[in-house]
């Protein structure tokens, strides 16, 4: 889902978080008690260590790097129904500081309720570890 537009990304990220919870739902009320499976989705998650653990910068670098590659598909899925609040934050000081126009779609009260708990496991698909510093 990622292309040259930020914005583009991020709302393709969203329809892919309702789309898969509305084909939950279907499963869970429709099929899940005669075929006793479960659903759930496949995450690309690449992880990231800070360059110099001693720093600050590095290691606050590192974690919204998990926040952008992790918590942003399971925070609504397992935690909140919305995206991580430090996804959120860093996008409006990069805004206002004229360095991004991104944005992240916003959750109606009704689609956090149908995104929340809409998996049954999660699958992760780990490629690669990387070291991470603040520049």
């Amino acid at each position: 889902i990622y292309n040259g537009s930020s914005n583009d990304t991020y709302q393709a990220a969203h329809h892919l978080l309702i789309a898969h919870a509305v084909a939950w739902q279907v499963y869970d009320q429709q099929y899940r008690s005669f075929q006793q499976g479960q659903v759930s989705l496949s995450l690309h998650c690449d992880w990231a260590e800070p360059a110099n653990p001693y720093l600050t910068s590095h290691v606050e670098a590192a974690n919204r790097f998990l926040q952008f590659e992790i918590a942003w598909f399971l925070d609504p899925l397992l935690r909140t129904g919305d995206y991580p609040a430090a996804m959120r934050k860093y996008l409006a000081y990069k805004t206002r500081k004229g360095l991004s126009g991104s944005f992240l779609p916003f959750f109606t009260e009704e689609e956090q309720q149908l995104v929340r708990g809409a998996a049954d496991f999660i699958a992760v698909n780990h490629f690669t570890t990387r070291f991470v510093a603040h520049e």
